[in-house]
């Protein structure tokens, strides 16, 4: 019979955002596995759990991927409850954000009034149409926090464009009113509102860079909302 293989001191799921989340666990001396997927896919609800609580993903390519980090932790499901999960889930704002605008609704009452082509959108709205594309995502989070301890944790608050904002704040408040364990980066900035300054953005400017993911895992570990697994 095969050595079962050691595992990680967790398990990095979500979304392009978990590049800047690894790096920070490497900073930090956590050894941390990764499976990331493009945020269309979760957008579009190609990720989900079966019926045997075991996580899929549609596609050839990306169950190879799947495959790949179910064979580096020793074969089986990548979900279980020995394995801390850090979920970066639920908010793909990219791909949630820009059609809401598409006919000019605006969040934000200054831009509202001054540009005369806008339209504007109420807290209540914006609410509803995000729980409208992520209910989905957040009943996912609800199954896989009866299965592992997890963690979910906000993208970087780098956002500057009309509706970002909004659409961020209420994502955030609805993973907390669904009583999982969340992580809101801006409170590792000091709970201000203000987009995070380039020094903390990667080149292209959505998403965070090396010293992000230094300062976020370490805000978490400072929580103890993530740490070092015990054998």
């Amino acid at each position: 019979m095969a050595k079962r293989k050691s595992l990680p001191d967790l398990l990095i799921l979500g979304d392009s955002h978990t590049a800047a989340l690894k790096a920070g666990c490497d900073a930090h001396g956590l050894k941390a596995e990764v499976l990331g997927f493009s945020g269309n896919l979760w957008h579009a609800g190609h990720i989900v759990l079966n019926r045997s609580q075991e996580l899929r993903v549609r596609g050839a390519a990306m169950q190879a991927r799947l495959k790949a980090v179910e064979d580096s932790l020793g074969g089986g499901s990548v979900l279980r409850p020995e394995l801390p999960v850090l979920a970066s889930v639920g908010f793909h704002l990219g791909r949630l954000v820009p059609p809401f605008g598409f006919r000019n609704h605006v969040t934000e009452t200054a831009v509202f009034d001054a540009e005369e082509d806008r339209l504007f959108a109420s807290s209540a709205l914006v609410y509803d149409y995000a729980l409208h594309f992520r209910g989905g995502h957040l009943r996912l989070l609800r199954r896989l926090s009866r299965l592992v301890p997890l963690t979910v944790v906000a993208p970087p608050h780098f956002y500057t464009a009309p509706n970002y904002a909004a659409f961020y704040a209420h994502v955030s408040d609805a993973i907390r009113q669904t009583g999982l364990r969340f992580c809101d980066p801006r409170e590792a900035w000091g709970g201000g509102a203000a987009p995070l300054g380039p020094e903390y953005l990667s080149a292209d400017g959505v998403h965070g860079n090396e010293a992000y993911g230094a300062r976020i895992v370490g805000h978490m570990i400072e929580k103890g909302l993530i740490g070092r697994r015990a054998d």
